[in-house]
């Protein structure tokens, strides 16, 4: 995770563009923006941004097993008609 990189995604500029970038080690990182304002970014605050720059690649679903072949049914032996009686 390059947290300078992050910390830019978030401002909305370029790393170069960065009047000051400090990071604070577990605290997280302070810039100061192209347009003088000061960001204070957590831990936090910087996986979430890593997350939106960077997203997890979705997981292959796996191939689907193939289907045992159904079996012929056999053939009952011929039913016999029922005679139709005359009335």
């Amino acid at each position: 995770m390059d947290r300078k990189a992050i910390c830019a995604f978030l401002v909305g500029c370029e790393p170069e563009e960065f009047m000051v970038y400090r990071e604070e080690g577990d605290l997280g990182s302070v810039v100061v923006g192209p347009d003088g304002k000061k960001y204070r970014f957590s831990v936090a605050d910087l996986e979430a941004g890593d997350l939106k720059l960077n997203p997890p690649k979705p997981k292959a679903k796996p191939k689907a097993k193939p289907k045992a072949k159904a079996q012929a049914k056999r053939k009952s032996p011929l039913k016999r008609k029922s005679r139709e009686v005359d009335k």
